[in-house]
């Protein structure tokens, strides 16, 4: 999917550019995707490929002047020949569009000289020596390396005050951040329009100087835990307001999911799952989409379930899902203990031996489970 944001009144400007930008970042093509099963990853692997590859031959057909991927194209060192020959090929099916590449802390080596011999003439490798640019209709693009480049030099870069100007960087936003910091209070002074960021994997948006900052956010979800609408970053340079002019377009055709599934209510585990079904389809999940469900509150005794039949029976609905049990047991804990009883002994054991609260309860609900006849599958 592709989505334009509504073009703001034109006005004379005192500069003479126009153009579309695309920004996106981290892309992490070849990631083992180890949060998903073996065959779905490999297919997840070539959805992906075909995001990025797609998304640039859609920037060919609307007219952008620029695609800016701001670190993290690969996700190691190690690419396979099918997925560069694919890359080849759509960079070669865009030859109006420049793409600006940023390397990150993921690329590594992957931007060997074999590769970028290959790469066409309008695809531009930065981020390798220091900093460096490329301009294009009065844009000028410079890109560095956060782990090599201070502020000092960021604000020494002689800079084309009379373009409007995109600087791309790699890295954490603060002066004291573990991974290539960006300051962004040094940019107030600079004749910066817009700072194009990766590395963090979700939407963001910040003032910086006279312009802004954005972190894209990665394009496809790969875990669990990338959550929240995925996709790009629109910069149009012909809209003077800068807020105006910036736009972030939703692109994943997956989306992950993490939610808290409150089961007090439900009565087994048909009702379990039946609830969150319900969440599927007609709200804002998807068939497509993978969901990490957390199972909350409290159950009685006698509602037996195990993740993994809860995750049997949701799997049918969802790309992927996981599922895991953090309820508790409705019990009158103390009431039970003081009863000579099977069950009393055990839970005295348990709280004895278990020190962690939610392995014990886990561990208490089973046995109990069990206790009153209940066939339990895994723990």
């Amino acid at each position: 999917m592709f989505f334009f944001f509504p073009l703001a009144e034109k006005k004379q400007a005192w500069y003479n550019f126009f153009m579309k930008i695309l920004h996106c970042s981290d892309i992490h093509l070849e990631s083992k995707l180890s949060a998903l099963p073996h065959n779905k990853a490999l297919l997840r692997r070539g959805e992906i490929l075909e995001s990025f590859c797609s998304l640039m031959r859609q920037a060919q057909a609307d007219d952008f002047g620029a695609f800016i991927v701001a670190g993290d194209l690969f996700e190691g060192n190690v690419v396979a020949p099918s997925t560069k020959t694919a890359l080849v090929s759509a960079f070669c099916d865009c030859p109006d569009v420049d793409f600006i590449i940023l390397t990150g802390n993921h690329d590594g080596d992957a931007f060997g000289a074999d590769f970028v011999r290959r790469l066409p003439a309008n695809v531009h490798v930065l981020g390798r020596n220091g900093m460096e640019e490329f301009v294009k209709d009065g844009v000028c693009f410079v890109g560095a390396d956060m782990t090599e480049t201070t502020m000092r030099d960021i604000q020494a870069y002689p800079w084309k005050k009379e373009y409007y100007n995109v600087f791309i960087c790699h890295g954490d936003i603060g002066k004291n951040s573990e991974y290539g910091a960006i300051d962004l209070d040094g940019f107030y002074d600079l004749p910066v329009d817009y700072i194009a960021m990766g590395h963090i994997h979700s939407f963001y948006i910040e003032g910086a100087g006279r312009g802004y900052a954005a972190y894209s956010g990665c394009l496809e979800p790969r875990g669990y835990d990338e959550t929240g609408e995925k996709g790009f970053v629109i910069v149009n340079t012909e809209i003077l307001n800068r807020a105006d002019s910036i736009a972030f377009a939703p692109y994943a055709r997956r989306l992950a999911w993490q939610i808290n599934l409150d089961v007090s209510d439900c009565a087994d585990k048909s009702q379990i799952v039946d609830k969150a079904r319900s969440l599927i389809g007609e709200g804002l999940i998807s068939e497509n989409d993978m969901v990490e469900f957390y199972l909350v509150g409290e159950v009685a005794e006698d509602c037996v379930f195990t993740e993994m039949q809860i995750k049997n029976e949701l799997k049918k609905y969802l790309f992927d899902v996981k599922v895991k049990d953090k309820t508790k047991l409705r019990l009158d804990i103390e009431a039970l203990k003081g009863t000579p009883s099977l069950k009393a002994e055990f839970i005295t054991l348990a709280e004895k031996e278990i020190p962690d609260e939610e392995m014990r309860n886990t561990v208490i609900r089973y046995a109990l489970n069990a206790l009153n006849g209940e066939e339990i599958d895994e723990l």
